[in-house]
């Protein structure tokens, strides 16, 4: 049987986005968390699950079993271990056209997927092995089968839905706020005129599939960490290992591992340990964090094409014409980005990228495909959605390889993005080839100088505002600018012994 024409169009779009990962991989080094997931994912699979830090999760296994098959291919771990992430990023890719076909219909799936696809960000992450991309293929997976579950009812959906929350557990702490996502999900679309909840008609359907939801991802959480720890007795779970023989405290049906992280993370979070300084327009905080961080970062950081298409979703779904269709869907697809938004705006202190917000991209993306829905209906012409694509392409892939650092046109010159927003925003470890390449070619350079010096100066983002320490390179912040960039991570400095001189700066 014949493929349709958007079903191939949506197929070739996913086949371009793995090959564009993967080839956009190859020159960057490793991030900062990259070599630690991968180790942790290793010690899983030698059946070891106790933790090095807060951050890793089963998941990671995955990414492990890559790396020590390219490995032993002679292909390189590294490579290995991004590529299963790609198959994830993916996946993410293929739900969003799912999602999007089911409600909306097959070419404005396709239109999704090519949103999907031309994300700068969500490109950047797909080719790394970390758990980001994980955490946002586990939310757009548990929220399409949540959806099909509360929409059309029945056991094996509700199982489905249970169990894929339960995997979703398995790769970002971040997934744990699914729960009350879900919970408001239901209230909210009880609450609609008319509505006729399967699960909510009788109160026998209501315990069971609470149960599920709480049995189903408990079981696969104690798989996923090997049962290690389960019931271990402790005071508390701030040691990375349970206590041995009996103890106080409570003895909880899941992984010691899965609740030291827990425990771990909420104490680096409070006292600011195991990271460096936050960073936002020139201020740097230890602790307390920025309410406001998210807003300038996805000012800044999604590219302008999909805030206007976000926004003409928005007034479109919500006006009175609309309304009554859209909204029942929009609860489902809207919840996770508010959610996502105001937790990390307002409940968490802790500010260190974008890549914390990217679960919420694929369900824009899907919200977004109600634009193109019912073409009569004149709310974006095709040739205005060729214009806002071409717009998305050129925007994202004029940083290309270098999506990590992407910025978008409201950003006035590319060198100047440290101004705003540092970190995984720009500099995450990446670009490490770059400058090797840049002081070979450059004798005489002087990286990262302990003290004030003259010549040519590079030091990297992040050195640069503070996020290893405000003090540091206060004297060529705040007396030079720089004269070029590095693949926007390093920033380069003309600085004359006379100008030192003149501003009290000699060492």
């Amino acid at each position: 049987m014949k493929t349709p024409a958007e079903t191939s169009a949506a197929r070739m779009l996913l086949v371009f986005f793995a090959v564009m990962a993967v080839v956009s991989s190859l020159p960057k080094s490793a991030t900062y968390d990259e070599p630690g997931a991968i180790r942790y994912g290793r010690r899983l699979l030698a059946g070891h699950a106790g933790r090095e830090n807060a951050g890793p999760m089963p998941v990671m296994a995955l990414n492990a079993l890559g790396a020590a098959v390219a490995d032993s291919a002679g292909a390189g771990a590294l490579f290995g271990a991004r590529l299963v992430s790609v198959a994830g990023g993916l996946l993410a890719g293929g739900l969003v056209w799912a999602w999007a076909r089911r409600v909306f219909g097959a070419w404005p799936a396709t239109a999704a997927t090519a949103l999907y696809v031309f994300s700068p960000t969500i490109m950047a992450h797909a080719r790394l092995a970390s758990h980001d991309i994980w955490a946002a293929t586990g939310f757009i997976a548990a929220g399409y089968c949540f959806r099909n579950f509360i929409e059309e009812g029945g056991w094996k959906k509700c199982l489905a839905a249970a169990a894929v929350l339960g995997l979703a557990q398995l790769t970002k702490y971040t997934c744990l706020l699914l729960y009350p996502i879900f919970l408001f999900t239901l209230a909210a679309r009880a609450a609609l005129p008319g509505a006729r909840i399967w699960v909510l008609r009788r109160p026998g359907r209501l315990l069971g599939a609470a149960a599920l939801f709480l049995l189903v991802p408990l079981l696969i959480v104690n798989l996923g960490f090997g049962f290690s720890g389960t019931m271990a007795p402790a005071n508390d779970y701030r040691s990375p290992s349970p206590p041995e023989g009996e103890g106080g405290g409570w003895r909880l049906p899941l992984p010691y591992p899965y609740l030291n992280g827990i425990v771990w993370a909420a104490e680096k979070e409070r006292t600011g340990e195991g990271f460096g300084y936050m960073y936002l327009k020139g201020e740097t905080r230890k602790t307390g964090g920025f309410p406001d961080y998210y807003v300038w970062a996805v000012l800044y950081k999604v590219p302008i094409p999909m805030l206007i298409l976000a926004l003409l979703a928005l007034v479109s779904a919500f006006s009175r014409r609309e309304t009554p269709r859209m909204l029942p869907e929009g609860i489902h697809l809207l919840s996770v980005p508010l959610f996502l938004f105001l937790y990390f705006s307002l409940a968490v202190n802790v500010n260190l990228g974008i890549r914390y917000l990217l679960p919420a991209f694929p369900f824009v993306i899907v919200f977004v495909a109600s634009l193109f829905a019912v073409p009569d209906r004149g709310r974006v012409s095709p040739a205005l959605y060729a214009v806002l694509t071409i717009w998305l392409v050129v925007s994202g892939y004029s940083w290309y390889p270098h999506l990590l650092s992407y910025f978008n046109e409201f950003l006035p010159e590319r060198k100047g993005a440290y101004l705003l927003l540092a970190d995984s925003n720009l500099d995450w470890g990446q670009n490490l080839p770059y400058l090797e390449e840049y002081v070979r070619r450059h004798p005489g350079v002087v990286v990262s100088p302990p003290f004030p010096v003259s010549g040519r100066i590079v030091v990297s983002v992040n050195e640069l505002v503070g996020v290893w320490g405000p003090k540091k390179y206060a004297w060529l912040r705040n007396n030079f600018l720089p004269v070029e960039t590095i693949a926007y991570s390093y920033l380069v400095y003309d600085v004359g012994a006379a100008e030192l001189k003149v501003r009290g700066l000699q060492p």
